[in-house]
């Protein structure tokens, strides 16, 4: 059976085994899942692969004998405990003949919508299908499920400079393509709750900040633009948008895989945690002069004078998350310096 450490030990995703160890032997009640399966069901390829190989990586390290089944992009390994599936309708049968006892279902914060005439009702309609696959699965089961959320999901919400939390939510435009995410995000979570309350299951709620990370299956923009600006400021080319003063909750995709799997196994029913820290509440500048200090150099960031791919972000209260018992996330400065390192 190929190890973990042999997959991403000794390559260019070397990197990338660091943050599944970190994730791997965080203190997350992981033994929850020891002879357990665990569902896995998601577009975000960062997230899915960061969880079902961190998972995987416990087998290895601990003997807990998790069995993994992710339905998304990654490839099928040789390993006993693990089952790749890319196609979720298709291979439905399959997966409800396996013994499921918790199921990761993660929203995406990009849709493609460039091809319907019909763009909201094109998206509600493949989210109700999705969810309503999913959560009758979970009812067959009875397995804990945590479904996670973009930070498209409160909208445009006008509140100063004051965190927003988990019970508050915003205007979505259905008829600004921009927000056709968000209107998803909650329409999803909305009809999950519904679902769960109808059929006595457990379900809990986890809502992603602006991720950033390695890069690697990161589709937001903002995420993607996080990153560039990083790797950019190690060859003095660092271009700051519009919005670079904007004040947004940040966090390193380690830590929102480990407070996933947190929620997954210590929230509380049909409630939702926000994943956001202080001391990750950044602007772009902010981010870029961290960069800079770890380089020890200064730099003089182009700002260009159209409008560029950053779109406006929010800063969450993360309080019920940190009251659930959750801790010893990264710092802006740890996280930075990671992807100053590779």
């Amino acid at each position: 059976m190929v190890k973990i450490e042999s997959l991403f030990g000794d390559n260019k995703y070397s990197y990338m085994l660091e943050d599944f160890k970190y994730i791997a032997n965080s203190n997350l009640s992981f033994d929850k899942l020891k002879n357990k399966t665990v569902l896995i069901v998601g577009e975000n390829d960062a997230v899915n692969e960061s969880t079902a190989f961190s998972l995987l990586l416990r087998n290895d390290l601990f003997g807990d004998n998790i069995k993994v089944i992710s339905v998304g992009k990654l490839n099928q390994q040789d390993r006993d405990d693990f089952i790749a599936i890319n196609d979720f309708f298709e291979n439905f049968d399959k997966i409800a003949e396996s013994a499921i006892d918790y199921i990761i279902f993660i929203s995406t914060d990009e849709y493609d919508i460039a091809k319907s005439k019909t763009h909201i009702g094109t998206i509600l309609a493949k989210s109700k299908t999705m969810i309503s696959s999913v959560m009758a699965l979970a009812a067959r089961k009875k397995a804990r499920l945590v479904f996670v959320s973009p930070m498209d999901i409160y909208g445009s919400v006008h509140n100063g400079f004051e965190p927003i939390k988990e019970d508050e939510v915003g205007y979505i435009s259905l008829t600004d393509s921009k927000n056709l995410s968000g209107a998803d995000a909650r329409f999803s979570e909305t009809l999950v709750s519904n679902f769960a309350k109808e059929r006595g299951l457990s379900v809990s709620f986890a809502r992603l900040p602006i991720m950033y990370g390695y890069g690697r299956g990161l589709c937001s923009k903002n995420s993607k633009k996080i990153f560039k600006l990083i790797q950019d400021s190690k060859t003095n080319t660092a271009i700051l948008p519009k919005l670079a003063d904007e004040k947004m909750s940040v966090a390193y995709l380690a830590d929102c895989v480990r407070a996933i799997l947190f929620i997954l196994l210590n929230g509380k029913d049909n409630e939702a945690y926000n994943i956001a820290f202080k001391n990750n509440t950044a602007t772009l500048r902010m981010i870029l002069t961290t960069a800079e200090k770890l380089q020890k150099k200064n730099l003089t960031a182009e700002e260009p004078q159209e409008s560029s791919f950053m779109t406006p972000c929010l800063i969450l209260d993360g309080e019920r998350l940190l009251n659930l018992g959750f801790k010893d996330h990264l710092s802006l400065e740890e996280g930075v310096q990671k992807i100053l390192n590779l």
